[in-house]
């Protein structure tokens, strides 16, 4: 048992990258300008416009919360192509497909209900 364990330590030490997450890339806050200020969606209202926050196993929207399991990343000199399977909701739980492309710096997100949103941008915490 010792010598499998070191032998994956090992492992682990020897091949950098090979625990580096590729869908890092995707994970943070995300959104539009007013989004990422978290300004009121309409002039003068007291609700705040919220970005998608994005996770190893997670998005969430405001007060929704989806789970995500990844499909694989696709990767070129500009930018990032992944996906998940999202089951989004509390009570009634939905599943979606959704395809994340990331180019240039921005973030789309592909919903198979016909909706895009985007482009984002990665929210600066200030």
């Amino acid at each position: 048992m010792r010598a499998a364990l070191t032998i994956a330590l090992l492992f682990c030490l020897l091949t950098p990258g090979a625990a580096a997450d590729p869908r890092a890339a995707f994970y943070g806050t995300w959104g539009t300008a007013q989004q990422c200020a978290g300004e009121p969606i309409k002039r003068g209202g007291t609700v705040p416009a919220e970005p998608f926050e994005i996770d190893e196993g997670w998005l969430r929207h405001g007060k929704i919360w989806c789970r995500l399991r990844w499909f694989p990343v696709e990767t070129d000199g500009d930018g990032a192509r992944s996906g998940a399977r999202a089951s989004c909701g509390e009570d009634a739980v939905r599943p979606y497909s959704l395809r994340m492309v990331l180019q240039g710096g921005t973030l789309t997100l592909k919903w198979d209900i016909f909706q895009s949103t985007g482009p984002l941008e990665r929210c600066v915490a200030g």
